[in-house]
């Protein structure tokens, strides 16, 4: 993926960006979930991700996603603390994620993509009497998170699936697994993408959420993020340019907002 074309998309994003929105939900969400704070989960995390960054253990997994810079499907091998690094999410962002499921108090959670387990954390740690499901693709990977949720104290009651996502999906939805918050964050790439979103859609009640990771990460994410917000199940979809938030089935106008995301 070219830098300069990046370069483009972010100038056309902080061109058009707002730093308040006209609906009352979006006013709320903007004040309440957009400044930057510190939590005291978030500090706990930042230590344990701190933790990471200096673990030198070697994993080799089978990258089921669009893989590093975009390279496809294949066996890879990584150090944690480079994935640490380079991978997991930061502060400012983790932390908003944990004000966002404050703000939204969503019952049922789904992650596609514990990774590490450091969004995982700062997700499930603001809603810890909700039910959180995160897959994990790699086994390896899904391995240290498993380390990584075993320190957060009090301790969370995370369901971790290790597995394909489809195939862990259908497993939920025949348990009769009906999230209404879902973070999507694996397998940049278009038609998984669109896939998921048209399977999760069809299982989440109304007024529900869907984050998208890194809808800019590449054309195809960017195209996937621009034909979903077009469905008329979306009702609201707010533009972060990091990630993308669409609510579906909102007794709303259809609206479509793009925000300062203030990382």
């Amino acid at each position: 993926m070219a830098t300069w074309k990046k370069a483009i998309w972010y100038l056309q994003h902080r061109l058009k960006a707002r730093s308040h929105g006209d609906a009352p939900f979006v006013k709320s969400l903007v004040k309440q979930v957009l400044p930057h704070r510190s939590s005291d989960a978030g500090k706990q995390i930042a230590r344990i991700h701190a933790y990471l960054k200096q673990d030198l253990s070697v994993l080799t997994y089978e990258d089921l996603g669009a893989g590093q810079a975009n390279r496809g499907e294949g066996t890879t091998t990584r150090v944690v603390a480079d994935l640490a690094r380079i991978s997991s999410r930061g502060r400012k962002e983790g932390e908003f994620l944990h004000r966002l499921c404050g703000f939204l108090a969503p019952k049922t959670c789904l992650e596609l993509g514990t990774h590490l387990g450091i969004s995982t954390l700062y997700q499930a740690s603001a809603v810890p009497q909700s039910r959180f499901v995160s897959i994990e693709g790699a086994a390896p990977v899904a391995a240290v998170a498993k380390q990584t949720l075993g320190k957060f104290s009090p301790a969370l009651h995370i369901d971790l699936r290790i597995g394909d996502f489809d195939q862990v999906l259908d497993a939920l939805w025949q348990e009769g697994f009906s999230p209404d918050y879902v973070l999507v964050d694996g397998n940049h790439r278009y038609e998984p993408t669109i896939r998921y979103a048209k399977a999760l859609i069809s299982h989440m009640p109304s007024g529900s959420c869907i984050l998208f990771d890194d809808i800019y990460w590449s054309e195809e994410m960017k195209r996937a993020w621009e034909d979903i917000i077009r469905w008329p199940e979306v009702s609201l979809s707010i533009d972060l340019y990091h990630l993308g938030l669409i609510f579906i089935h909102q007794d709303a106008p259809k609206a479509h907002v793009v925000l300062k995301s203030g990382w």
